[in-house]
C-alpha cells in the first residue's frame, strides 16, 4: 500500500495491515472458493475413509490455493506447495490455515524457525514508528512512500460454515504451551475478511483476547515439545 507523507507519519502498523488485507480479500475468497471446488469436484473420496478424506482436503485445498493463486500484489514467497503470501510492497507474510470444525482451533504448526515466527512477534507498532521502504520501482507513485511491514507475519484461518467459508487474519504475539487455553493476551488483533471488493474498515483498535470474535482455544506452539527429553529436562 502506498501513503502519503503525511498519512505515513499518523500510520499505525494495525491500521497498515488492515489496508493490506482490504487489498487481499477479493482475490484471497476467489482463490480459496476455487480450490474447493476444484477438489469436490475432482478428488475421488471412494478411495479412502470418509474420516481420511476429512484430514485429507485441508491439506489439498491449501495446496491447490497455491497451485491456482494468481495476483499482482501478492505472491508466493516460498516454493513449499502451500498458499504462503507475501505482499509485493511492504513485505508483510500471511499464510493460510484452516480451523478445525471438531476442536475450533488450529492445527499445530511444524516446529521450523519459519513456523516459530509467527508466534513469536512484538505488538504492533505505535503511529511514528513505522520504517519506509526505498522505493526503486520506477512505476511507484511519485511522493508515496510504504511502511515496511517485513517483519510482521499473519495467519488467514479459513473455516466452513452452512452456507460458505468465513475467512479471519490473526497476529500472534508469542509462543505458549500446546493446548494453552489460559487468559493472557496472546495476539495483537483479529479481522474478518469479507468476500467483496470493498471492504470498509473504520476505527480500527487492537482487540483483546476476551473479545468476541477470537477463535476459542486457538493452538499455539510450544517450540520445545520436539526437542529430545534429556535437552527439555535440562531447560
Amino acid at each position: 500500500m502506498h501513503y502519503s507523507p503525511d498519512r505515513f507519519e499518523t500510520l499505525d502498523e494495525a491500521h497498515a495491515i488492515a489496508d493490506a488485507l482490504r487489498a487481499l480479500s477479493p482475490k484471497l475468497y476467489e482463490t480459496l472458493n476455487a480450490a474447493r471446488a476444484d477438489l469436490l469436484d475432482r478428488y475421488p473420496s471412494d478411495l479412502f475413509w470418509e474420516i481420511q478424506n476429512n484430514m485429507n482436503m485441508p491439506r489439498l485445498v491449501n495446496q491447490r490455493c497455491a497451485k491456482i493463486w494468481n495476483d499482482d500484489e501478492w505472491g508466493l514467497y516460498d516454493k513449499c506447495g502451500y498458499l504462503h503470501l507475501q505482499e509485493n510492497s511492504s513485505g508483510l507474510r500471511a499464510i493460510l490455515r484452516r480451523v478445525d470444525p471438531i476442536s475450533s482451533g488450529l492445527p499445530k504448526t511444524n516446529d521450523t524457525k519459519a513456523s516459530r515466527a509467527y508466534y513469536m512477534q512484538s505488538t504492533c507498532k505505535a503511529a511514528g514508528t513505522l520504517k519506509k521502504i526505498n522505493q526503486d520501482d520506477f512505476f511507484s507513485p511519485e511522493g508515496k512512500v510504504v511502511p515496511d511491514l517485513s517483519d510482521t507475519r499473519l495467519i488467514l484461518a479459513w473455516q466452513e460454515t452452512k452456507r460458505s467459508i468465513a475467512i479471519t487474519a490473526y497476529r500472534p504475539l508469542e509462543t505458549v504451551p500446546y493446548g494453552y487455553t489460559g487468559t493472557d493476551k496472546k495476539y495483537d488483533f483479529s479481522l474478518e475478511l469479507r468476500d467483496e471488493p470493498a471492504m470498509e474498515i473504520s476505527d480500527f483498535t487492537p482487540i483483546e483476547d476476551t473479545d468476541d470474535n477470537l477463535l476459542p482455544n486457538l493452538i499455539f506452539d510450544d517450540i520445545s515439545e520436539n526437542l529430545p527429553s534429556e535437552v527439555r529436562a535440562e531447560q
